[in-house]
């Protein structure tokens, strides 16, 4: 039989035979001038793609010649693009790791798994509003994080005494939050909030001077420079890159890059939300210790966008072939999208067609 490559020699792949016919029987239009060599072959650099994404469907209406590429890359980042509208707008759905065509446009998009069980997807609240912080602040689950709420309250220059803050009220003065320790470092610690010290002192009613003492002379909590705020944007894919907390011991952290201690955004919110819910049968097989993501398990967006890293944007494959297997169903869509008409090819770029959307 021999191998694999000497079985090809004589063979040539079909699509590229297909739009060399077919351009040298048609040498009066400007692509065959363009890309032919001797009016028969196709210049080396030349790509091919297959508009509806199916590599078998060689129809000649099926072909499109890029001319380098880059100019191919532009092209299936225009799918990319229409793709991502149509699940932001829930024209596709995502469902138990796959993508569908929703048939109901009016029905409101259901990722119906264990991280986010029938959660719609919303605008992340913007918190750049101290009332919505304190508002926020008040829902959080307090008696799991401490069953001790009193602190040390000084009456004067000689007096110090004990009182209970309730940390189901505002902070202020008369109910001192900022002086216990395990509700500053989790509301510091949340970067939701963006809490500078300016923004910790409004929240309590303190001036950012005072906020800063407490925070990092009494309490020595590190702020908003130090804690996972150093985000930084991947040039080459728009990931976002964090810093983590210096306790924090995932081993992937102290491999790559134990000196700056740098995490992927989405791969880190998704940790931090399993380990708090071990009921969850994906937290028991993906996290090493009840903590950390296994290193073959992969984290998906599954609106495409690469900066949207809320837990209900997220989704954890246990390998990265089933991570494909989810981005060849979205793809495997195209075919029937473009017969819809929801998506338009025109001159090498894939666009919404604004009158069905």
């Amino acid at each position: 039989m021999g191998n694999y490559k000497d079985r090809i020699r004589n063979f040539r792949l079909e699509h590229i035979y297909v739009i060399e016919q077919y351009l040298s029987k048609h040498p009066e239009l400007e692509i065959s001038k363009k890309f032919l060599i001797d009016g028969k072959y196709l210049k080396i650099g030349c790509e091919i793609h297959h508009i509806n994404q199916n590599p078998q469907d060689n129809k000649i209406e099926n072909l499109w010649v890029y001319k380098t590429k880059n100019d191919h890359a532009e092209g299936e980042l225009s799918l990319r693009d229409s793709l991502q509208f149509l699940i932001k707008t829930n024209r596709i759905r995502f469902k138990d790791g796959r993508y569908y065509i929703n048939q109901d446009n009016n029905s409101t998009l259901n990722h119906s798994t264990e991280v986010s069980i029938n959660q719609d997807i919303k605008e992340p609240i913007n918190y750049k509003d101290i009332n919505l912080v304190k508002d926020e602040i008040k829902k959080i689950s307090w008696e799991k994080i401490s069953n001790n709420w009193t602190v040390k309250n000084r009456i004067n220059q000689f007096v110090e005494k004990k009182i209970q803050v309730d940390p189901t009220r505002e902070c202020s003065v008369e109910n001192p939050l900022y002086k216990h320790k395990e509700w500053v470092e989790r509301i510091i610690k949340d970067k939701r909030y963006n809490l500078t010290d300016s923004r910790f002192g409004k929240l309590c009613g303190i001036s950012r001077d005072k906020a800063r003492y407490w925070r990092d002379k009494v309490h020595n909590i590190k702020g908003k420079t130090d804690w996972g705020y150093d985000r930084i944007v991947d040039p080459s894919d728009g990931r976002i890159w964090i810093k983590v907390p210096d306790d924090y011991e995932n081993p992937i952290v102290k491999k790559e890059d134990h000196q700056r201690r740098n995490m992927l955004e989405h791969r880190y919110n998704m940790e931090r939300y399993l380990s708090e819910h071990p009921e969850l049968r994906i937290t028991q097989e993906a996290l090493i210790d009840g903590k950390y993501l296994k290193t073959e398990y992969q984290v998906h967006h599954i609106n495409l966008d690469f900066q949207d890293n809320r837990i209900e944007n997220l989704w954890v494959f246990k390998n990265n072939k089933l991570h494909l297997k989810a981005r060849e169903s979205l793809y495997a869509l195209v075919e029937d999208l473009l017969k819809q008409t929801q998506i338009i090819f025109k001159d090498g770029k894939y666009e919404i067609n604004k009158e069905k959307n």
